[in-house]
């Protein structure tokens, strides 16, 4: 069965901070990047913010490796961003990629912002996110 699919295969595990800026004081309070990517049509994965329970925050790497397995069954290429001065980068980084490593999957393509690289406008933002965009 062929399967279409208006991600275009592509999937990217989001920090929280993408989706809530507002939490995340000593960042740059701004949507954009989840507008990018929402407009582009990948489909998106938000991690848990920081502080989340430990099982939740369990449940929520199984989960999100469940799908990335499905996913990547189906042919889409997976991509994780996260933010450099998050802890493992927003995305529970070192903890998604045990999980993935257990289930014998590749490493997905990880890109990590700065903020600087936050502030850097919408044209510069998808230079930036271009890896995931044409990817």
């Amino acid at each position: 069965m062929e399967t279409h699919d208006s991600r275009s295969f592509k999937l990217v595990i989001l920090a929280d901070y993408f989706v809530n800026p507002q939490g995340y004081g000593n960042l740059p309070a701004s949507g954009e990047v989840y507008e990018i990517l929402r407009d582009s049509g990948v489909g998106i994965i938000k991690m848990p913010p920081p502080g989340v329970s430990e099982q939740s925050l369990e449940g929520w790497i199984t989960i999100t490796a469940d799908q990335v397995e499905e996913y990547s069954k189906r042919g889409y290429k997976v991509f994780i961003l996260g933010v450099e001065q998050l802890e493992g980068s927003g995305v529970w980084l070192d903890r998604i990629e045990r999980e993935l490593q257990a289930r014998g999957l590749p490493k997905p393509t990880t890109i990590n912002l700065t903020s600087e690289q936050l502030k850097a406008g919408r044209e510069n933002l998808k230079k930036t996110l271009n890896p995931i965009l044409s990817g």
